[in-house]
């Protein structure tokens, strides 16, 4: 399964040179630039999922008429590219002050700042999520309706990273912003070259969403999650505001899309994955002898096609049921419970869950 949605662009193709940070911790930086909050879940001494893992930074502040206008001090906040722990979020702040000055009556004056927190989770000894967050704001002031000099500038956050799986995943890399920004996210093997898989989800619009979907055969990959943000050439006074979301989230094959739920669930149990060895979803009838005997009939539905329908004395008390599925098929289930007469109304129990290729 691979799928996009409107906005989105997606490629396949050779890997692109990452940036790699020492795996180990190393000390963060001092004030108010970069903090780290760990989770108090990741086990102690437990193998890290993701061997290289790091948050990096950049900014720039652009005179377009050198040599005309002078450049004035630069005030810069950049942490330096720092090591990020699984299972932690990691939030730091990025910005930039400078001016440029024809003369004491002309001079523009540019700011630019953008925050950004990385987010990354594991579980069972494999990746489950990693997530970037950035919202920017970019200000240019002039002395007058429109100044000799002309600047621009732009602020960048990424978080890069590697890890292996054991077992086949899907991975869904997806991306929403608004503003004068760009988002991306990709992923590739890093075996025969990088080549294949790899992905990548990326916008320059204003406002939009998009995501793609990959099955990752077990393996080595790399990972990158960024924004940018611009304020574009100017003269005049003016302002820019953007935000976005990137984010890579992993599932196990055949697991769940959507959790089983309705009232029925007291009748029929819906597994917690579809078995993707023996091609099916098990279910099990309640144990509970009244509950049974209150049943008329169950009908168990996949993608909208009855597969299975029990009556009679085949509703018996803690039944197993398998019900099949394709292995390349999203599945959606749902189980009608129906009463005896007099016994009540119908109930359901829907769930959806994963391909398994």
């Amino acid at each position: 399964m691979n799928h996009q949605s409107h906005g989105t662009q997606a490629r396949t193709g050779t890997s692109r040179r990452l940036s790699v940070a020492a795996a180990a911790l190393t000390a963060l930086l001092a004030g108010s630039a970069l903090t780290l909050t760990a989770n108090p879940a990741l086990a102690a001494g437990a193998a890290p999922v993701f061997s290289e893992s790091a948050i990096v930074h950049d900014i720039n502040i652009l005179n377009g008429e050198y040599g005309l206008c002078a450049n004035g001090p630069v005030v810069r906040e950049l942490p330096d590219e720092r090591s990020l722990p699984e299972n932690t979020v990691v939030t730091a702040n990025v910005s930039q002050k400078q001016t440029f000055t024809l003369d004491a009556e002309d001079s523009l004056a540019l700011d630019i700042s953008q925050k950004a927190t990385v987010r990354s989770s594991t579980a069972a000894g494999l990746p489950t999520a990693v997530q970037l967050d950035f919202s920017a704001r970019g200000s240019a002031v002039s002395q007058k309706s429109e100044s000799a000099c002309r600047g621009n500038a732009w602020v960048s956050s990424a978080t890069t990273f590697t890890f292996r799986t054991p077992v086949p995943l899907w991975a869904t890399l997806s991306y929403t912003k608004m503003g004068k920004n760009h988002a991306e996210a990709y992923l590739h093997s890093t075996a025969d070259g990088g080549s294949r898989p790899f992905e990548d989800v990326y916008s320059y619009g204003l406002k939009s969403s998009g995501s793609t979907t990959v099955l990752l055969p077990p393996g080595e990959y790399k990972g990158r999650l960024s924004g940018r943000s611009f304020l574009h050439e100017t003269r005049a006074t003016t302002s820019a505001a953007a935000n976005g979301t990137v984010k890579i989230a992993f599932a196990r094959v055949g697991s769940a899309t959507a959790a089983p739920a309705g009232n029925a669930k007291a009748y029929v149990s819906l597994g917690a994955a579809r078995s993707c060895t023996a091609h099916v979803l098990p279910a099990k009838l309640t144990s509970s002898s009244k509950r049974v005997k209150s049943v008329s009939k169950i009908t168990f539905a996949v993608n909208g096609k009855t597969v299975k329908t029990l009556k009679g004395k085949r509703i018996k008390r803690g039944l197993a049921v398998r019900l099949p599925i394709r292995d390349d098929a999203q599945a959606s289930v749902r189980v009608t419970v129906t009463p005896k007469k007099g016994k009540g109304k119908a109930r359901t129990v829907t769930a959806s869950y994963r391909p398994c290729s």
